[in-house]
């Protein structure tokens, strides 16, 4: 299913001159193959990613792929819904409740685990975006898709996630503590040199 699904992704982005989707495709399957999710996961992702393109069309994916893979490119499309909630809220809405409907929306792990993925490579896209659209994003990753990729155990895209929030959130504090880890790691560098030359110079003298 993954090859067909590659396959799939690419001639229907190509036929529609999307290649801004195919490359998201790609990254988002990539990404799920480095947390080891399994083939109906990556599968489902490449199409998923690939309906933004503009083929929305049920039946023949289901025909193609199954129902499995299509019950889950489905769940990945309602819930994306969220993410419109989100930014009509107000402040003083709950943000526990709209975790529970992003989970409700996403009634299958393999959606969600899609989802997060997908929100990491939006993320990364971002980085020379506009400011309010930088900080509309992470305030979404913020209360949402963080919490879920920490209850799901899935630190590897947690720490992604935390860190983009942060760095659109408060890109003051960001580069300052950025700066700091950068010349920690200068000294340690430094020191590391110092002690491989100590321990040649020894060897030599053997």
């Amino acid at each position: 299913n993954v090859v067909r699904a590659w396959t799939f992704s690419e001639a229907t982005c190509a036929a529609t001159g999307s290649a801004t989707h195919w490359d998201r495709a790609k990254s988002v399957a990539r990404l799920l193959w480095e947390i080891d999710a399994e083939d109906e996961t990556l599968a489902a992702g490449l199409i998923a990613e690939t309906l933004d393109a503009g083929h929305h069309d049920w039946k023949p994916i289901g025909e193609a792929f199954g129902l499995e893979t299509l019950a889950i490119v489905q769940g990945v499309h309602r819930a994306s819904r969220v993410d419109k909630v989100h930014a009509q809220a107000d402040s003083g809405t709950n943000i526990e409740v709209m975790r529970k409907m992003l989970l409700a929306l996403a009634d299958d792990v393999r959606v969600v685990l899609i989802l997060l993925a997908a929100r990491v490579v939006h993320l990364r896209g971002l980085t020379r975006a506009a400011d309010a659209d930088r900080r509309a994003a992470a305030a979404l990753t913020r209360d949402l898709y963080a919490p879920l990729a920490n209850r799901l155990g899935v630190f590897q895209i947690k720490w992604e996630l935390e860190d983009f929030a942060f760095r659109f959130l408060e890109p003051d504090l960001y580069r300052r503590i950025a700066g700091y880890l950068d010349g920690k790691r200068s000294e340690r560098e430094a020191w590391i040199s110092n002690v491989v030359e100590d321990l040649r110079m020894a060897l030599q003298a053997v």
